[in-house]
């Protein structure tokens, strides 16, 4: 799609910002928007809301993931908010932590809530500047306390502490065009965030697909084998089926022993180039300046990620919500790895309420076990296999990210007027 230019600029002073439109608006964003700081005393909701990177501001019981503070008890702590304010975390606003409210809720003492001053204005093209990932770490400078990483990857601020005072909030300059121009940036970006969603979704939608497709190929072959032809027969449990009639059957610990991680207190945390990862520290930046265990090991979640093996073929550490593995003669520990990838863990959890999994419900998990030879070359097919759905992933995710750098660009370059849409809209 071709995009005009405005006829016209002037320059605001702001970096985020640039130059924009001559015949807009240019002001203090108290100007606009105003604080909605009603307090929920007496008590007016207990619907608790919550603002996110990824699902804006939604219902406390439908954020996805764990993390965040604890729900406080009293409800007279928290903020009444209510549609159409624009919600945003004081602390985490500067990756994305903003979005349009559609409900009536409690808020954070952290969140703001700001509400249109002017009922000619639309709030939604205001929502949009907020959406403006320019304009989100333009607001850097304005947070007290900050520490904060960026990310090597995907150059992504992780904020360990921020705020920002909304008596500085207030000062931000933003852009205000007339509201005839304001609703046709709107519509012109509702159509078009659409359009780049549902692309995202059917992208997100096939990784999903590739990933069960592995799955299916995983599980088939580490209980069926490579030959089509072979001879099968009753495995007597229920998950496995039937095997081919050369296998054995039998438990985990046949072909592992299982140990203990060891807690935070018992090793440093460095960050070197000599250092040693740490599983299952929540994080993949976590480096101990020793080892627990240094050769070809599976590891298995205790607690958390009980459904997500590692295998690990270097010294690394392991934490006390994770056990790791010793391979046994007569079995190939990549294969018991793929194995690992399909064990039906919800079945054999001692503990349904809290997921958790102890050494005797891993030891006593029931496996196959083929010929070594076998384990080995049914090992390099899956690794063939994996690195085709690795392959197509990786490609599937960089048109997602291709997508949503678009995104990003297309509301910035309208919401600061460096596109003219409004012949784009009827």
């Amino acid at each position: 799609m071709q995009f005009k230019s405005y006829p016209s600029y002037q320059n605001c002073g702001m970096e985020w910002l640039g130059n924009v439109p001559s015949h807009w608006e240019v002001n203090r964003l108290k100007k606009y928007l105003a604080e909605r700081n009603e307090k929920n005393f007496p008590i007016k909701s207990t619907n608790l809301l919550s603002v996110t990177m990824y699902q804006g501001v939604i219902p406390l019981s439908e954020k996805q993931g764990a993390g965040g503070n604890k729900p406080k008890e009293n409800l007279e702590n928290y903020k009444v908010s209510y549609p159409n304010d624009i919600v945003l975390n004081s602390m985490n606003v500067i990756v994305g932590s903003v979005g349009l409210n559609n409900y009536t809720g409690l808020i954070s003492p952290a969140y703001y809530a700001l509400y249109n001053k002017n009922k000619s204005n639309n709030i939604h093209f205001f929502n949009f500047i907020f959406q403006d990932p320019f304009f989100q770490k333009g607001l850097f400078g304005l947070g007290n306390g900050i520490m904060y990483k960026e990310s090597e990857e995907s150059g992504k601020l992780n904020t360990i502490r921020l705020k920002i005072p909304m008596e500085k909030l207030n000062q931000v300059i933003l852009p205000c065009p007339h509201e005839k121009e304001q609703a046709a940036i709107v519509t012109f970006l509702d159509q078009e965030t659409t359009k780049i969603d549902l692309l995202i979704n059917k992208q997100k939608k096939l990784i999903e697909l590739l990933e069960d497709h592995r799955k299916s190929i995983i599980s088939h072959t580490v209980t069926k084998g490579l030959d089509p032809n072979a001879l099968m027969k009753d495995s007597g449990v229920e998950w496995l089926g039937e095997v081919p009639a050369g296998w054995r059957i039998g438990r985990l610990k046949n072909l592992v022993s299982i140990n203990n991680g060891s807690d935070y207190k018992d090793f440093e945390v460095v960050q070197s180039e000599n250092a040693y990862p740490v599983y299952g520290s929540g994080g993949v930046f976590t480096y101990s300046s020793k080892y627990i265990y240094d050769k070809e090991s599976v590891l298995l979640g205790r607690k958390g990620t009980i459904d997500k093996p590692l295998y690990v073929t270097s010294p690394f550490w392991a934490v006390d919500t994770m056990f790791y593995s010793q391979i046994k003669k007569g079995a190939y520990g990549k294969f018991v790895y793929y194995q690992a990838l399909g064990f039906p863990f919800d079945r054999y959890s001692s503990n349904t309420a809290l997921p958790s999994m102890t050494q005797t419900d891993l030891l006593n998990l029931a496996v196959t076990i083929p010929p070594i030879l076998e384990q080995i070359e049914i090992t390099k097919f899956l690794d063939k296999e994996n690195l085709k759905f690795d392959t197509l992933i990786t490609k599937q995710n960089q048109l997602i990210d291709k997508l949503k750098e678009y995104r990003a660009s297309i509301i910035s370059h309208a919401v600061t007027g460096k596109i003219d849409v409004r012949g784009l809209v009827a």
